[in-house]
């Protein structure tokens, strides 16, 4: 955790490239042998970095509350309460891994797996939303999930909530208003 927590700082401080292992393991007060050891590489730090994140703001539970829910409905507003509460606190490490994504395979992958990851979470809650008639005429399931998803992207966390100011019981309430109005009967 000493390790994660080292990293945490000077990467976001700093960014991704401009900061090496050497000086995440002297932060950490450990050899920089031990930071390759328990992460095999940078972008194995930065996963650790990713997930703890992830652990902190409490991800796996809400993605389990979203799985529980019963109908389509409730599934969509869990998710959504999801994006708003987690988004916040994932923010600063979720843009180091867009930005390093550019140049670093790994960090692609991880990139791309979360936003796959929440791709699929639409289809799962579009589909049961499908089977119980509450899509609007003429809309397919697969694209509403696509427009759900795009609506409720992290960029759209960062322009309204970072860039514009919004509060986060104003962006949540524009996500489900915008995939309601979009995507589902009245």
């Amino acid at each position: 955790m000493r390790i994660i927590d080292a990293a945490n700082k000077l990467l976001l401080e700093s960014g991704y490239h401009s900061v090496g292992l050497e000086a995440v393991a002297a932060a950490a007060g450990v050899s920089r042998q031990t930071v390759y050891d328990r992460f095999g590489s940078k972008a194995g730090l930065l996963r650790a970095m990713i997930s703890r994140s992830e652990e902190l703001a409490g991800l796996p539970e809400r993605l389990r509350n979203v799985s529980a829910q019963t109908d389509g409905l409730a599934m969509l507003r869990a998710m959504l309460d999801t994006a708003a509460a987690v988004d916040p606190k994932v923010y600063a490490q979720s843009r180091l891994v867009y930005a390093a994504r550019l140049d670093d395979p790994v960090a692609a992958e991880m990139w791309s797996w979360r936003l796959d990851s929440r791709r699929a979470g639409m289809g799962a809650i579009f589909r049961k939303l499908a089977g119980e008639g509450r899509l609007r005429p003429g809309i397919a399931e697969e694209v509403a999930a696509d427009v759900a998803w795009a609506i409720a992207s992290p960029h759209q966390y960062e322009y309204l909530v970072v860039e514009r100011g919004w509060s986060l019981k104003r962006y949540r309430a524009h996500l489900e208003e915008t995939i309601s109005a979009r995507l589902l009967r009245r």
